[in-house]
């Protein structure tokens, strides 16, 4: 989803990693009690199906609807948003930037694509502990102002937590509840965290009032961070293929239905309204920075190299 190969800067113990270890296992023998989630042995009655043990849960989602989603940054170039859609692919997420030293430069031209071929669209910041978390919300803010604005139906604005990025886990929690503070207020919409157990210790059970999409691997079932017991979002793989798209893609679900998936982008803060488009002058003026920024933004970031490793993957 960011940057790859990306692996969490504090590594999991040796005692976590065992116990981990222990939980998969016992898991799997479970599995036939799973709901109907793609990958489940069989349905179960109830809306979620869980197996615990200590901190990692493995959730199974038995909704009867599944959307398919994908994400997409500069890595994926140019995109052909019509195909995308034609392929079944009903909700995508596009990348801001990364941090604030990176801006995407394909962002403005996805965000209209999506929203030009019925596609539902979303957006994503890579979070950087190491940056200003304010200045960080303020380009996502201005970003999709420059791009045409967040409309009701657009998925709430995502961070994307990753790594740690240096810093200790105290600047990490600090600084994420500054940006997703900011960024609520900025949009109007209660932002969602993408991030996975693998990540730990970076993400703690301090945000799991935030709803989660959650990435894992080659799992029938996805295992859950400490503190969330249910998914909103499921990030299946890094390697993904879509027509319209001309490499490897991120492949993400949604269980549920359609009109449930927009509703997520109806929850509007009291007060607050969604961040409109900028004038037309103003967009004008930017014009040639946008065009300049595509080349800039690849160019920093470089291809993403074979065989790299899955980022959020426990």
């Amino acid at each position: 989803m960011g940057p790859r190969p990306t692996l969490p800067t504090h590594p999991r113990p040796a005692s976590t990693e065992r116990a981990l270890a222990r939980h998969l296992a016992f898991c799997a023998s479970l599995t036939p009690v799973c709901g109907a989630a793609p990958g489940c042995s069989s349905p179960a009655s109830g809306a979620e199906t869980s197996c615990r043990e200590g901190a990692a849960i493995r959730a199974c989602s038995d909704a009867g609807s599944i959307l398919r989603g994908i994400d997409v940054s500069s890595y994926q170039a140019s995109i052909d948003w019509a195909q995308v859609r034609a392929a079944g692919v009903s909700f995508a997420f596009a990348r801001i930037s990364d941090g604030t030293a990176s801006p995407d430069g394909d962002f403005v031209a996805n965000w209209r694509g999506m929203q030009q071929s019925g596609v539902v669209r979303g957006a994503y910041q890579y979070f950087r502990a190491g940056a200003d978390p304010a200045a960080q919300a303020q380009l996502v803010a201005t970003t999709l102002a420059l791009a045409g604005g967040l409309r009701p139906g657009d998925l709430p604005v995502v961070m994307d937590v990753e790594t740690a990025d240096g810093q200790p886990e105290s600047t990490i929690e600090a600084r994420m509840r500054a940006w997703l503070s900011a960024v609520e207020a900025l949009t109007g919409r209660r932002p969602l965290i993408y991030t996975s157990a693998g990540t730990y210790p970076v993400t703690t059970p301090a945000f799991a009032s935030y709803a989660l999409w959650v990435a894992n691997y080659g799992a029938s079932c996805p295992v859950l961070p400490a503190g969330w017991s249910q998914w909103t979002l499921w990030q299946t793989s890094s390697t993904g293929a879509v027509a319209g798209i001309g490499g490897a893609v991120d492949l993400d679900e949604y269980a549920g239905m359609l009109g449930a998936l927009i509703a997520l982008g109806a929850d509007v803060t009291d007060g607050a309204a969604a961040v409109p488009p900028v004038d037309a002058e103003t967009a004008a003026a930017v014009a040639t920075s946008e065009a300049g920024g595509a080349a800039m933004g690849r160019a920093a970031e470089g291809a993403p190299p074979a065989g790299a490793p899955a980022p959020c993957q426990p």
